[in-house]
């Protein structure tokens, strides 16, 4: 709130410039965002993953109908789901697609570009109980998160990171979970963490990210392509396989979904909200002349 105050404060100076700067916005917003949603999804991005596709011996394909078996939550509650620049190869033996998603929030409320994702999965050989790592990638704009965490806080499992890296373990799974995450993967996992949120469910493990592995500079393609080599290499030679194999039937490993604490999410949400329209109010009647702020 001292942040908004300030720069109200500041626009307060001219009713001019807080009008303009009111009215443009939106419009600024929406270019921005049309021109960082063709620069991560560029053709120069797909070029390069069709050649990656090429050189590792795998299968590049522009267009695929429908989600596959994928059920991590992008793929579970978005509608009208098309990949697109799509790459399956299997590094290490681990089979691996790397591709995009397309989609729409609902069916009803529909947006222009739709809703676009970059994504990579990993096929496990034993299935996990549903984790969700929350860094937050998806939920920030500019660095900022602008949507709450929406998972009950009772299924937090403390791995030793710090508020960062936040990790959520459906009802039952705990301890596979801590067996599973071995130091050497946690601090893989938070590596990855720095370009990727993080979701394991059954049999594959997820990564989410805002823009294409592939965009950017030719050094950025080069280290996504070295991390993801790292993660398949570390996800084949995991002992977590073999101990999962000899106590199966001990090991509550069961399909059960993650609950969410809505209660908590929509105050956190309708907080932020309200301080936004107050702020905007404040401007809009500072640039009609309604409110005259005092003059250094």
């Amino acid at each position: 709130m001292a942040v908004a105050a300030a720069l109200t404060q500041i626009l307060a100076f001219d009713h001019l410039v807080a009008g303009l700067m009111l009215a443009a916005v939106a419009p600024a917003v929406v270019f921005l965002f049309s021109i960082w949603n063709i620069m991560s999804y560029s053709p120069g991005a797909m070029r390069r993953l069709q050649e990656f596709a090429e050189q590792a011996d795998g299968r590049f394909t522009l267009w695929k109908p429908g989600r596959s078996n994928f059920d991590a939550v992008p793929f579970k509650y978005d509608v009208e789901q098309e990949r697109f620049g799509v790459v399956n190869v299997a590094p290490h033996g681990v089979p691996v697609e790397i591709g995009h998603l397309s989609s729409q929030v609902s069916a009803r409320h529909r947006a222009p570009g739709g809703r676009r994702r970059a994504y990579v999965v990993l096929k496990l050989p034993q299935r996990l109980p549903h984790m969700i790592f929350s860094i937050g990638h998806q939920a920030k704009l500019l660095g900022i998160r602008v949507v709450p965490e929406q998972w009950d806080r009772s299924q937090r499992v403390d791995i030793g990171q710090g508020r960062r890296f936040k990790l959520f373990v459906a009802d039952g799974g705990e301890s596979v979970a801590r067996t599973f995450l071995t130091p050497d993967i946690v601090q893989l996992f938070d590596k990855v963490g720095r370009h990727y949120d993080i979701e394991i469910n059954g049999h594959h493990l997820y990564l989410i990210a805002n823009r294409s592995t592939a965009a950017g500079s030719k050094r950025r393609w080069q280290n996504q392509r070295a991390l993801l080599d790292e993660l398949a290499r570390t996800m084949a030679s995991s002992t977590i396989w073999d101990y999962l194999r000899q106590h199966s039937r001990r090991l509550n490993v069961r399909e059960t979904e993650m609950r969410t604490d809505i209660k908590r999410a929509l105050t956190i949400f309708l907080s932020g909200l309200a301080a936004f329209i107050l702020v905007i109010c404040l401007m809009a009647l500072t640039a009609s002349g309604h409110i005259e702020w005092f003059d250094f």
